[in-house]
């Protein structure tokens, strides 16, 4: 690797680094209470050199908000239906998005957090933008739920918000083992796939 290619390297894990704590303090305190001295605050970085990488704070929150769409494509892409049943397509899509650098719970505070600041359409909610993905995604089991179709993306989204609150609430934020994690996606799939959601009769 040249001189070059290193530069490039260690320029991609900074800005990442950066992304982190910026994202992780977002989600924490809400975007108006952090400071770009608080964000890098313990990077062993200068102030100048998180501009070299961003346009401000707001510059940042809109790169890290487009980091988290892209790492939700990633999830979604990388799960095939081909020769798989509904219930072990949402376990593998809530497992990967619980193993995210910011799982959905983050994800979602980070987005409310910023309030009304960004308002143009691509930067669309985190959490229509995941709805979407699990419409696209599951479309092919719909006959598989007693909800309606436009019901099943928002309670599978639910159910997975449940799951990750639980398993943070009790297992705090370095999260659980991987068995706690399926156990906690298969109790809520029961209750999914049994319609207790839904008014539809047998």
């Amino acid at each position: 690797m040249d001189k070059k290619q290193k530069q490039l390297k260690k320029g991609e894990r900074t800005r990442k680094m950066i992304l982190m704590r910026a994202g992780t303090l977002f989600a924490q305190k809400g975007y108006h209470a952090v400071s770009i001295d608080e964000i890098i605050d313990g990077l062993g970085i200068a102030k100048g050199t998180m501009y070299q990488y961003f346009d401000g704070k707001l510059g940042l929150l809109k790169d890290l908000l487009k980091f988290c769409r892209t790492e939700i494509d990633s999830v979604f892409e990388s799960i095939s239906v081909e020769h798989n049943d509904c219930r072990s397509v949402i376990r593998e899509a809530y497992f990967k998005l619980n193993r995210l650098y910011f799982n959905t719970f983050d994800m979602i505070n980070l987005n409310m957090s910023s309030g009304n600041i960004i308002t143009d359409e691509s930067h669309k909610q985190i959490a229509f933008y995941l709805m979407d993905h699990f419409v696209n995604l599951l479309s092919p089991f719909k006959e598989e739920f007693r909800i309606r179709q436009d019901e099943m993306p928002f309670v599978v989204f639910l159910q997975g918000e449940h799951i990750r609150g639980y398993l943070r609430y009790n297992f705090g934020q370095s999260g659980a083992e991987d068995k706690d994690i399926h156990e906690s996606i298969d109790f809520a799939l029961d209750i999914l796939q049994n319609g207790i959601f839904s008014n539809k009769k047998k």
